[in-house]
């Protein structure tokens, strides 16, 4: 059956979803208040920053419905768009984080909260670490099975777009939600695939019978140099910046080496993959690649 519009480029015959990631909810250590429950943390200090640059680049946009994650990092980085909106967000339970084992014990002294920060922040790590080599949350011990998971956020983003067929809507969720939807929109088999940056816009247009992803992973929200840095820190965090002889440069053969000659990280024939890029002819990555654990890509 020939299909009469394959990308959905009439807005009528498709819901227009902005789904975006939450801010940054890794506090430091004068923002942190020890309470035992670190799968529900609010924004931190960036994050509410964050937030408030994104409400200024979309509020400039029309939107119909709001939706979101009950999770407070979800609804705090909703807020000051859905002020300027006026929208008030439906929250869906089936758009939550996946429910993840435990991957490290967090210190019990509750007076030390540098060293708990601290510990946040390499348990954020070593998520990102086992489920982006696996592609999948089932090599993390006790979680919800990752197929499950899957099944639930494009069920749930599903429903969402029956409902709104011609309409724009925003859907606030999680770097693993973003993931799984994006993977079925693909036809991909791993559920895990790239790092969602903190207040990055992915946009699909979709149907009952179709779906068509149109942006991924964007951040120009975050204008200022020390936010886009910090858009990161969910997935690259505590990272130290090379030695001078390590600095990367790209050779004219497009390959990425270091002043001394050699590779800076696995795979560095695929030059830098930051924001989803396979290569960026101009790359001078005087602190690495930021997919592959290092700082940031300049």
């Amino acid at each position: 059956m020939q299909i009469e519009d394959p990308f959905l480029i009439r807005r009528d015959s498709a819901a227009e979803l902005f789904i975006i990631r939450h801010g940054d909810a890794i506090p430091g250590a004068d923002e942190i208040i020890p309470s035992g429950i670190y799968d529900d943390l609010p924004l931190s200090r960036v994050g509410r920053e964050q937030a408030e640059a994104l409400a200024e680049r979309l509020s400039k946009m029309s939107f119909d419905v709001m939706y979101s994650s009950p999770l407070r990092r979800c609804l705090e980085t909703a807020a000051p768009l859905a002020e300027r909106l006026n929208l008030a967000p439906t929250i869906v339970e089936d758009l939550k984080e996946i429910r993840l084992g435990t991957i490290r014990p967090l210190p019990t002294d509750p007076h030390d909260l540098a060293t708990l920060t601290q510990a946040l922040q390499e348990r954020q790590n070593d998520i990102v670490r086992l489920a982006g080599a696996a592609g999948n949350w089932d090599v993390i011990e006790d979680s919800e099975p990752s197929k499950d998971f899957r099944r639930r956020v494009v069920k749930a983003i599903d429903h969402i777009t029956h409902k709104h067929i011609g309409e724009r809507v925003l859907i606030f969720a999680h770097g693993g939600v973003v993931n799984a939807y994006v993977a079925e929109v693909l036809g991909l088999q791993r559920d895990f695939f790239f790092p969602a940056a903190n207040t990055s816009i992915t946009v699909v247009r979709a149907s009952e019978t179709q779906r068509v992803l149109f942006v991924l992973n964007d951040i120009a929200a975050q204008k200022q140099d020390r936010l886009f840095k910090q858009t990161l820190r969910g997935e690259i965090q505590n990272q130290h910046d090379p030695a001078p002889h390590d600095r990367c440069h790209r050779k004219t053969d497009g390959s990425l080496r270091t002043d001394n000659g050699s590779p800076p990280f696995s795979g560095a024939d695929r030059g830098c993959h930051f924001a989803g890029l396979r290569s960026l002819p101009d790359c001078r990555a005087s602190r690495g690649c930021a997919l592959h654990r290092w700082a940031a890509c300049r």
